[in-house]
């Protein structure tokens, strides 16, 4: 693949999961120059029977004489960061975040600060954006109390220049794990109170999406007061859960994953639009029950894998 790719001497493709849907494989790799990931730099390759079908993905020419080496530490580009957003209070400052993250992860140790994460990141220039450069960056998970947000920040390394931030909300990252990994499906130990009976527990609600407006959503119910955002009457259920944007090893993923639950299944803003942008799990939790819709009605494939296979959506992973 390196070969077919093109990629310089010191770029390897460096293999990540895979998985196989029907009679295919889907194999997915990143890319590292000189061991250090390169941001964006996702790969993947479908086969069949040991045989390559397609390709797909970006990767990246680093040039040769790319400079993997920092002049700036990870503390001296996080002071950066800091003084680029002047927010008055971050989610590390806030006692109570710091003592509800410690328990959550059974850890005295655990805490919201971010920690950096070395990257090779090709940079826009100019006006348009026509211009693309190398650069080697610190890129920082940031949370703020006041005012409410959730950014990535990317800090050039030599010269700390403020490259690019984006919101933590609607970007998809690997965080600072040495290898990427995917959120496993939480178990779900009330999955089968429903069934064959399933009418009685499955409910319509009313949610203020964050982006969506309000929606009509399902949610699933075992007694009065008490709503979890898991709709059984699409094939094997649909499943959301909140992450609370923390980082740390999958095996570990059970002890942090958080059911938002609703007294009366009506999902207000007042509510779920808050520091933890909990109303994105609402957006994501009624955008997949359309999906689901949209692909059995118009295609005939219930689920992504044709068999009615329960989908759990991960939000605020990082």
């Amino acid at each position: 693949m390196k070969t077919y790719l093109q990629l310089t001497l010191n770029s390897e493709p460096v293999f990540l999961r895979s998985n196989h849907i029907g009679d295919y494989d889907h194999d997915r790799f990143q890319q590292r120059y000189k061991g250090i990931k390169v941001e964006n730099g996702t790969y993947t390759v479908v086969s069949k029977r040991n045989t390559i079908e397609s390709m797909m993905g970006e990767f990246y020419q680093v040039p040769e004489n790319f400079n993997s080496s920092p002049k700036l530490s990870e503390s001296e580009a996080f002071s950066k960061a800091l003084k680029h957003f002047g927010a008055k209070k971050y989610i590390w400052e806030s006692p109570e975040r710091e003592e509800a993250f410690k328990k959550k992860q059974d850890d005295p140790s655990a805490t919201n600060f971010p920690k950096g994460e070395l990257l090779v990141y090709q940079h826009s220039l100019g006006k348009l954006n026509s211009q693309k450069e190398f650069r080697l960056v610190y890129k920082f998970g940031i949370v703020s109390i006041e005012p409410s947000f959730s950014r990535y920040v990317y800090v050039d390394s030599h010269s700390g220049e403020i490259l690019a931030n984006v919101d933590a909300n609607r970007y998809e990252a690997g965080g600072g794990d040495t290898t990427p990994t995917t959120p496993q499906t939480p178990p779900d130990t009330h999955y089968g109170i429903c069934f064959p009976d399933k009418t009685p527990c499955i409910k319509q609600g009313t949610a203020a999406t964050r982006f969506s407006g309000i929606q009509s959503i399902i949610t699933w119910t075992t007694e009065a007061d008490y709503f979890e955002l898991k709709d059984y009457s699409r094939g094997k259920g649909i499943v959301s859960y909140s992450w609370e944007f923390v980082r740390v090893a999958p095996s570990a993923l059970e002890t942090v994953k958080i059911p938002l639950i609703d007294t009366d299944n009506n999902w207000t803003k007042a509510e779920y639009h808050d520091d933890y942008n909990h109303d994105a799990v609402l957006d994501a939790h009624w955008g997949i029950e359309h999906t689901y819709d949209y692909f059995k009605s118009v295609h005939n494939r219930s689920s992504f894998d044709g068999e009615d296979a329960k989908i759990v959506n991960n939000v605020h992973y990082t």
